[in-house]
């Protein structure tokens, strides 16, 4: 399987968060990496992403991601159990993209897609200051300030 690349040949790497279980939020938090090699989703403990499910509506291997030169894929390989990428069925056997911030529903679980080396609004981005044209020359020292004289004694007397 080719490596999947993003911007400059940086290695893209794909991130599932679930963000709640029948639409209440997780006491814990459930999340999976997943990169060139790809990966599985399901209620079995062995896949990439474990969802538990004691009441069975997820297979033990729902989904599989990978990752072809356009980015990420998620294919629905679960028997009878639909899910959902951005709202739309995805039929047994069929792949649709994984776009940054979709959102994926698997039995009650609905995960976020984090796309690491795609969308990267909102992210904080650090450049190399461009190099000056000429160099800077430092600013000139202050002239040394006079050291004012002695005050002088009252009345003009000098001591012996």
């Amino acid at each position: 399987m080719p490596v999947s690349r993003g911007p400059k040949g940086s290695i893209m790497t794909l991130t599932l968060r679930a963000v709640s279980l029948n639409d209440l939020p997780l006491t814990q938090p459930i999340t999976a990496r997943f990169d060139a090699t790809g990966g599985t989703i399901g209620r079995a403990d062995h896949n990439t992403m474990a969802l538990p499910d004691p009441e069975r509506h997820i297979s033990r291997q729902q989904a599989e991601i990978s990752a072809d030169a356009g980015g990420f894929v998620i294919r629905n390989v679960g028997s009878a159990n639909p899910i959902t990428v951005a709202g739309q069925p995805v039929a047994q056997g069929q792949a649709v993209p994984l776009r940054h911030l979709d959102q994926v529903r698997i039995g009650g679980y609905l995960l976020e897609v984090q796309n690491e080396a795609g969308d990267d609004s909102g992210a904080t981005v650090i450049r190399r200051a461009p190099d000056l044209a000429r160099p800077v020359t430092p600013a000139p020292m202050p002239k040394p300030m006079p050291i004012p004289a002695p005050p002088t004694p009252l009345g003009g007397a000098t001591s012996a």
